[in-house]
């Protein structure tokens, strides 16, 4: 049986024309609505993501809808190209569909970890899915109504063709003609309309053409459908159109600590009693100016590190040399739960040993990118070219820094614990190449739940292993801290649910609490065991968290919590930078802004260990140094202003006549300097390269 087939004339008035110019204008007309219907989809789809995610329309739905226009008259193109209507009709619900799923995906996963997800997270795959099943359940069953909303072009588009408003036929040569030049037009004044917005840092213009934009940042400036298409052109043809330099331009003066302490007035009297080798902290074997390599990325490396001021050593220097160190990298950890009355281990490492007031942790969320920092004292890499996690990508690199193998080359034993599966984020492979052997869950370590375990069930099996030797490392991923807050589907919230019931706090923040007390009993077993053998007093304990806690949102439970309104631009991320030892006679308290890379250049510096300061994008906060702390988004804090790299916005902490004209421009060159040098490093395996053109070779 013939199927039936709807012609263009059934559905298009007859006019006082030739029936060949009547049937061409009907197609015409019948592609360019399809064009229009497909943009208004888009810019519903983008409209509805931001008043779900910011509450609010903000002056960036202009650049959604000169993007739409473009992308709709493309896919309008191709979907009235072919001949057969089935194929016009399928090719629509399956592009319907993607767009949907794709502002589906975006809004579920931004629920679970309130930032967009990045095209190369898609990598992490099953994984992934296996592991937050319950949180994305979750959050689908909370947002179920938004889900449905975002539907909607899917019954509208079912509706259009059923009353045959798009009737999904050919279009004809002069239609594809008008949507190719309607293509070409509209993505020229897309590209017209970032140009007129500025080309700088942080400008709509990079948002679009830069590698190396937070996809957040992206989605807030230019929506949801162009972040995703320039990530998707990185992921598959590394084009960019950067407007990093290629080599660093920074404005050198004098001495910019000199010029701070000039501006601040914070300059200290040094006691002249007090003597201390202040020489450079530098390996003067390391030659950067000497340095020639025909790789354009590594020569960039050398010409960057050579025009690098080092830190010099200070007063601190080796005060806790040939010290055993436990380094903690504690998941969703934040300062603000700490309770001194249920917390007293925790409260003890954070109100004693060194306490930097002004700590803040670079990463809003990705644990595996904080851990890298910290473990690395340089950024991961975190341009959109990535294919994998920094981590992952370093697992055949010479890592010269890394504790596990500066301890090792020491001969003291290295151990590496983390309470999940050694295969998540592929620590298996990244933190035995920095030098720990390694024991997880399935890996050497049982545990009662999964997801998340136990901390202290962690320290339980681990400590024995170290706590009796003459000295030794030990690092740990924790995992208790991990969301999602509920008491019912979080097997540690509920454990410890008993001692929170009574606390006045919301449910969410009590179930909080309740896995951050797994924490303060890991802590006091390890604290009893190293009483017990002796060693308190020669062991430093390092600790920071990996993000801040992105399970609690910051409009409720984080402030909540807190006990305050909390900043969202910079005070959520203020953490602890724990730094104890039972060795110290008195409290160190240290004012400087510093965050997550930095730990690790200060922490080289207490144990006495040489390096090269300048290879860090980290700087030793004990240092007579400017200290910065960076966010993830290149925001950051100095003594001198706040600066809010979404907004543009400055807020000046001395008087504004007072900072030089150039600081700002300075200080973002120097922190896109620091992200380039972070990828390159990674990308060129230049510590390989580096200790084979000084030394010789790596052993």
């Amino acid at each position: 049986m013939k199927q039936s087939t709807t012609s263009i004339e059934d559905i298009v008035p007859s006019l006082p024309e030739s029936a060949k110019e009547e049937k061409q204008k009907a197609r015409i007309s019948a592609s360019l609505r399809l064009g229009l219907f497909l943009i208004c989809t888009m810019v519903y789809l983008e409209l509805i993501l931001e008043l779900v995610i910011v509450g609010e329309i903000s002056w960036a739905i202009l650049y959604n809808l000169l993007y739409a226009v473009p992308v709709g008259c493309c896919l309008a193109f191709w979907m009235s190209f072919w001949k057969k209507r089935w194929i016009n009709l399928t090719l629509l619900w399956v592009v319907l569909s993607i767009l949907c799923l794709a502002f589906e995906v975006q809004l579920i996963y931004h629920k679970v970890f309130c930032t967009f997800m990045e095209i190369v997270m898609m990598r992490m795959g099953a994984a992934a899915v296996t592991s937050f099943f319950k949180e994305t359940v979750s959050a689908i069953i909370k947002n179920f109504h938004f889900v449905l909303m975002f539907l909607l072009p899917l019954g509208a588009a079912g509706l259009l063709t059923k009353k045959k408003w798009l009737p999904m036929g050919r279009c004809g040569k002069r239609g594809k003609l008008r949507l190719g030049i309607m293509w070409f037009c509209g993505y020229a004044v897309f590209v017209l309309a970032l140009v007129i917005g500025g080309i700088g840092a942080l400008t709509p213009f990079q948002a679009y053409f830069s590698s190396y934009t937070e996809t957040e940042q992206s989605v807030r400036r230019i929506g949801l459908l162009a972040t995703m298409q320039g990530e998707l052109r990185q992921a598959v043809i590394p084009f960019q159109l950067d407007l990093e330099p290629e080599t660093t331009t920074l404005i050198f003066v004098d001495d910019i600590s000199e010029i701070i302490e000039d501006i601040t007035g914070e300059e200290e009297e040094e006691p002249v009693t007090q003597v201390f080798d202040s020489s450079p902290q530098v390996l003067p074997e390391i030659d950067f100016a000497s340095l020639r390599s025909e790789d354009e990325e590594i020569q960039w490396l050398n010409e960057y590190f050579a025009g690098k001021e080092p830190t010099n050593k200070n007063q601190y220097t080796g005060i806790f040399k040939d010290y055993n160190l436990i380094y903690i990298c504690a998941e969703s950890w934040h300062p603000s739960v700490i309770r001194q009355d249920m917390m007293p281990t925790l409260y003890k490492l954070a109100h004693e040993g060194i306490v930097f007031e002004n700590f803040y942790g670079t990463f809003p969320n990705t644990t595996t990118d904080g851990e890298y920092t910290f473990c690395m004292g340089n950024f991961p890499d975190l341009s959109r070219k990535k294919a994998d996690a920094s981590f992952k990508n370093s697992s055949e690199n010479f890592l010269p820094y890394a504790l596990g193998n500066l301890y090792t080359r020491m001969g003291v034993p290295a151990f590496g614990y983390h309470n999940y599966l050694a295969s998540y984020y592929s620590r298996n492979e990244s933190h035995t190449n920095m030098g720990y052997s390694l024991k997880a869950m399935n890996t050497g370590m049982k545990f009662t739940y999964a997801w998340p375990s136990s901390d202290l069930e962690m320290m339980e099996q681990s400590v024995p292993d170290y706590v009796n030797l003459d000295r030794f490392h030990a690092y740990y991923m924790t995992f208790s801290g991990h969301y999602e807050y509920d008491f019912e589907i979080n097997p540690i919230a509920k454990q410890n649910k008993n001692e929170v019931k009574d606390l006045p706090y919301s449910e969410r923040v009590k179930a909080y609490i309740a896995c951050h007390l797994e924490v303060e009993k890991a802590m006091e077993y390890l604290m009893d065991s190293l009483v017990a053998a002796g060693k308190e007093k020669n062991t430093l304990i390092v600790m920071t968290g990996d993000h801040f806690p992105y399970g609690l949102k910051e409009e409720s439970a984080f402030n909540e919590l807190a006990g305050e309104e909390v900043d969202t631009v910079f005070e959520k991320y203020r953490n602890s930078f724990i730094c104890w030892t039972g060795g110290m006679d008195r409290v160190i308290t240290v004012d400087e802004y510093c965050s997550t890379q930095d730990i690790l250049p200060t922490v080289l510096n207490l144990l006495g260990i040489e390096y090269d300061s300048r290879l860090f994008a980290g700087v030793d906060v004990m240092s007579d140094s400017e200290h910065v702390a960076i966010l993830r988004n290149r925001s950051f804090i100095s003594s001198l202003m706040k600066f809010d790299s979404n907004s543009g916005e400055i807020t000046y902490l001395v008087e504004e006549e007072k900072v030089p004209e150039w600081y700002l421009e300075q200080k973002n060159q120097e922190i896109a300097d620091k992200m380039e040098a972070g990828k390159l490093i990674l990308d060129t395996d230049y510590y390989r390269y580096l200790w084979e053109e000084v030394y010789g070779g790596i052993e």
